[in-house]
């Protein structure tokens, strides 16, 4: 519009200099000229008013294409800015401002936009660069503009990614045409899909298998489309050499595997395969599953996965050994088995479960739960039962009962019954059962023949225990009388005995007052356990502080040093034994003490698993290591009997008193001369029986 206006002002300024110089003329060259300059004029003026139509005509050609071009660009779904070289933005199109929310006068100019859409002043500048660069090859080397990815912030906040083109038109070398096309949705499906592909990625890697494609095509052709990396690792291949050669990874297989794998593949149907890699270094098995898919190209597609069953077949294999030794085992030790159907009451068994009583499978015929309800003792019939409800509870982890079954023959058969649940429905009622049957008559019997041993030697050892406190008891007063009459005939016959017959009267003085005292000390041994104080809870302290008040005399004789040490416990025992026990185990470290040594008796206790060891450690005479085995024997003694007195009792009542209370008694000493230290255990008690004593 601009342009024209400006053309109809020249016509019309043109015309009046016209109509001036005509005016002028007229009257410088008379009237002579007049008509002659009219026709000028005339034919001047029809000229002007043809120009001004033209332009007219034009101009309205220009309107009307400027509304076409408006049209056009309106109507674009493509966001398209018209640039001059100036940075001067001419026009944006309608998609321009819906799609960045920025009308012409919010970026008059380059520079404007650049500030609206990149509010990064170094990305702004990096892409004012870059476009600029391009522009250059557009202009200068007429080579294609490269469309350029940029970030545009939009005038609401959000921010768009757009591919950027631009074009110079036809004719008007000073314009250039940029367009705009909105990638934000791609670039979301984009990073999306590429999210999707690296989370498949992800799981492909995580697969406890491996994957493969297999294509063949219908012009004969075969080819991987896609492996994993777990498929090529458990191949020892890379993906390369399976592109390039599909055979190649087979060929750690034997031929006859080789062979098979290529019969399967043809086939049109899903197929399973196994295989064991020959080569070295390993000689894994690896199971192959896959389908087959016909593409509409005629192309068989085979999806699949590739599993490593090494680990599988070593249990596999396994277990068909154990399996065989099971069977070895129960054949070998002559076990019946059974498994009872609790639905059902249906009871499966072996042979020997059969034979055991005495029959066939056979001869049972239809066996079931009744089958056994009709063999079992009645007796023992009930008290099974008690104990199966009991596992069925949860009360014990398995089930045992000895029971007696009738035999064939009649007569009744002892047999040790063993079972276990082996499914429960989800209430945890018990769906199946598994156990065996051992054939214990044979033990039964031997028990009974034990059981009565045991009652005759209990009975003889009461009676032995018996004698012994009679002889003892009673062959002290014999002795006391031989004694008197001794000394009686020594004081008689004083004056006429010489020094051998006197001699001889010491001896057999001295004898019958050693025969006295090991009548003593062996009817002290005999009753231990049967006369003393009751078990009872008892602070151990308090026995050993009595045996320590017996022995003061010994203690400030010697000049002896006790020390005490530990956390004496409270135990289960005999009040007098165990006070016992500690007189004469420290009376024995007193009694056998080096004369120029002062004694050292140390007495201490430390808990052990389940019981209390007790420690008394000497710095006395020592015992030759290999010695030791005597020390807890009836009249044993390593020493003189003129040097240290004592019948060779004292600690065989110590072992008695030990075993009475369930411990165990030792001695430990590094020789002659060393010392030693005796030690014992007594069990711990636990609060339960301490409350109930």
């Amino acid at each position: 519009m601009l342009l024209a206006l400006c053309v109809i002002a020249v016509i019309l300024i043109l015309a009046a200099l016209l109509y001036t110089n005509y005016r002028s003329t007229r009257r410088r060259q008379g009237l002579e000229v007049a008509l002659d300059d009219q026709r000028e004029q005339a034919e001047l003026l029809r000229k002007l008013i043809a120009s001004e139509r033209e332009l007219r005509h034009s101009q309205e050609q220009l309107a009307h294409s400027e509304l076409r071009f408006r049209a056009v660009m309106d109507n674009s779904p493509v966001p398209v800015a018209l640039l001059d070289r100036n940075g001067m933005v001419a026009y944006i199109n309608l998609a321009f401002e819906q799609t960045f929310g920025y009308q012409h006068s919010d970026v008059p100019t380059l520079t404007a936009w650049r500030s609206n859409a990149y509010p990064d002043a170094s990305y702004g500048q990096s892409v004012e660069e870059e476009w600029t660069r391009r522009l250059r090859l557009l202009e200068q080397e007429n080579a294609p503009f490269q469309p350029l990815e940029v970030h545009v912030r939009c005038k609401d906040g959000t921010v768009k990614t757009v591919l950027a083109e631009a074009a110079y038109l036809a004719g008007l070398e000073n314009l250039y045409v940029s367009t705009f096309y909105d990638i934000t949705n791609r670039k979301q499906i984009e990073a999306e899909l590429s999210a999707l592909s690296a989370e498949y990625a992800q799981v492909i890697r995580s697969l406890p298998v491996g994957i493969f494609r297999y294509r063949i095509c219908t012009d004969g052709r075969e080819r991987f489309d896609y492996v994993s990396d777990l498929w090529c690792e458990q191949l020892g291949v890379t993906r390369q050499s399976v592109m390039a050669d599909p055979a190649s990874a087979l060929r750690a297989f034997s031929s006859e595997d080789v062979t098979s794998f290529w019969t399967f593949r043809r086939q049109k149907e899903h197929f399973h395969w196994q295989g064991q890699m020959v080569a070295p270094p390993t000689h894994r098995w690896l199971e192959v599953e896959a389908t087959p898919q016909i593409l509409e190209n005629g192309d068989t597609v085979w999806s699949g996965i590739q599993s490593d069953i090494s680990l599988r077949r070593q249990i596999e294999e396994a277990l068909t050994f154990e399996r065989q030794s099971l069977l070895n085992i129960l054949w070998a030790t002559d076990v019946g088995t059974w498994e009872w159907d609790m639905h059902t009451g249906a009871l499966r068994i072996n042979e020997r479960w059969a034979t055991i009583a005495g029959y066939t499978r056979a001869e049972l015929g239809e066996i079931s739960i009744e089958t056994w309800n009709r063999l079992v003792h009645p007796e023992d019939g009930s008290r099974s039962e008690k104990l199966l409800k009991q596992h069925f509870l949860g009360e014990t982890n398995y089930y045992e009962c000895e029971v007696r079954l009738r035999h064939k023959s009649g007569r009744w058969i002892w047999i040790l019954d063993r079972g276990k649940v082996i499914t429960r429905d989800k209430q945890g009622v018990p769906l199946t059962m598994a156990g065996t049957h051992l054939d214990i008559t044979s033990r039964k019997q031997a028990e009974a023949i034990l059981t009565q041993q045991r009652e005759e030697l209990s009975r003889s050892n009461n009676e032995l225990e018996q004698f012994a406190y009679a002889v003892s008891h009673d062959l002290r007063q014999p002795l006391r009388m031989v004694h008197s009459y001794i000394q009686l005939l020594e004081r008689r016959l004083q004056d006429i005995l010489n020094d051998d017959t006197r001699g001889m009267m010491g001896y057999a003085r001295e004898g019958a007052i050693r025969m006295e005292t090991m009548l003593v000390s062996l009817l002290e041994y005999s009753r231990v356990g049967r006369s003393g104080e009751p078990m009872a809870i008892m602070d151990s302290t308090d026995a050993l502080n009595e045996a320590l008040r017996f022995l003061q005399p010994a203690i400030g004789e010697a000049n002896a040093r006790i020390t005490i040490s530990g956390d004496w416990p409270t135990v289960q025992a005999s009040r007098d034994e165990l006070t016992r026990l500690f007189q004469n185990l420290v009376g024995n470290a007193l009694k056998y003490r080096l004369e120029d040594r002062v004694p050292e008796v140390t007495l201490s206790v430390q808990p052990e698993e389940d019981h209390w060891l007790f420690r008394v450690q000497d710095n006395g005479i020592g015992i030759a290591p290999e010695q030791t085995s005597r020390l807890f024997k009836v009249f044993q003694r390593l020493q003189s009997k003129d040097k240290y007195e004592g019948s060779g009792v004292g600690l065989a009542i110590c072992k008695k008193i030990v075993d009475h209370h369930n411990g165990q008694i030792g001695v430990e000493s590094h020789g002659e001369g060393e010392g030693c230290t005796f030690f014992f255990t007594l069990p711990m008690v636990d609060s339960a029986t301490a409350s109930h004593l």
